[in-house]
């Protein structure tokens, strides 16, 4: 048995459409390369909010080890909403239902960061599980002094519980939300 990772692969629905690339397919082959299982890897990175351009060409110019971020601009940050929703649960919608009506697995590599925004989704056992969360974390490495992105754990859930849990919102409080817009009112006038 033989394993291969095919990256950017494209996927098309029943009607011919796509449904986006996968980022990697992870194949299992038989002796003679053919394949006899597979499952999707979606890689899934955050949004960055803020202008990184100009603030880099000015760096880029001077090189100063003094650079300080200019009021001008906005300082990035990591826009998790805009990234959980149009991008991550797009995906889970249409490629993880087509991997899902398939029976096969899929994994979801995501920062620790990134994955404790999402909202609370019920977790199964490894052999239960039809999506795998892959959390990953950058630890200090004290000895080298630098970074090290790390697995620092795995989740497994169901595909139905993904779409109930983490794409359909639970309902606020609906007196907080009048009272939101009587502050509106109040203070439009």
């Amino acid at each position: 048995i033989i394993w291969k990772i095919i990256p950017e692969v494209k996927l098309l629905d029943a009607n011919g459409n796509t449904a986006g690339n996968v980022d990697y397919v992870l194949v299992k082959l038989d002796s003679k390369g053919k394949i006899i299982d597979f499952g999707s890897l979606e890689v899934q990175s955050v949004y960055i909010s803020g202008n990184l351009r100009a603030p880099f060409k000015k760096y880029m110019k001077d090189q100063d080890k003094n650079f300080t971020w200019s009021t001008t601009n906005l300082y990035p940050k990591p826009d998790y909403l805009s990234s959980s929703r149009k991008r991550l649960v797009p995906q889970i919608i249409y490629k993880g239902k087509i991997f899902n009506d398939w029976g096969k697995k899929a994994v979801v590599c995501i920062q620790k960061s990134f994955f404790e925004t999402l909202p609370k989704f019920r977790s199964v056992d490894e052999k239960d599980g039809e999506v795998a969360w892959f959390i990953y974390d950058l630890i200090i490495n004290k000895e080298q002094n630098k970074y090290i992105l790390e697995l620092v754990q795995k989740k497994y859930s169901k595909f139905d519980n993904i779409i109930k849990d983490i794409i359909t919102p639970q309902a606020g409080e609906q007196s907080k939300f009048i009272n939101v817009l009587q502050n509106k009112l109040n203070n439009s006038k």
